[in-house]
């Protein structure tokens, strides 16, 4: 006669809930209770079992959802230190892009400032156009400086 299904050994139910509990570190009794296919309560019965046995360190919250395993490994990952001095941060030299910058803004300023009062001739209305385009050439020079200076390490 084969027998379809065969009640686990209760001591091999106990076996297999310290392999889920220690190994794979299952904290959620409703988990446990599908990995064993047992019933909430039979887990909770066992657990207790397992607990005043000395089998298995740890407590049961008080709404009986989670076990709480006090033999928790310790990592074997090194240990970094608390105090961790923070390095200066490094700045990039924007010096000659900045002045750039600025000469092209002040070029810009001074061609439109000039008065067209003051302009009698083609000469000194092309001299007032061509210190805009400069500053503008300038300025666009000065930001592309930026943009391309080295990043800190």
């Amino acid at each position: 006669m084969l027998q379809d299904s065969v009640p686990p050994n209760n001591e091999d139910v106990k076996s297999e809930l310290l392999d889920l509990i220690r190994e794979k570190r299952i904290s959620s009794i409703q988990t446990l209770s599908s990995m064993i296919e047992k019933d909430h309560e039979d887990t909770l019965q066992i657990l207790s079992e397992l607990i005043e046995e000395g089998s298995l360190e740890g407590t049961i919250d008080e709404n009986g959802r989670r076990f709480f395993n006090s033999s928790v490994k310790v990592s074997d990952a090194p240990v970094l230190s608390k105090h961790v001095e923070p390095e200066e941060p490094a700045t990039r030299k924007t010096t000659k892009g900045k002045l750039g910058i600025i000469a092209g803004i002040g070029l810009i300023i001074v061609g439109e400032v000039i008065p067209r009062e003051f302009l009698a001739t083609y000469m000194l209305e092309n001299l007032k156009i061509g210190l805009v385009f400069l500053g503008m050439a300038a300025f666009v020079g000065g930001l592309l400086y930026l943009s391309r200076s080295e990043t800190p390490s």
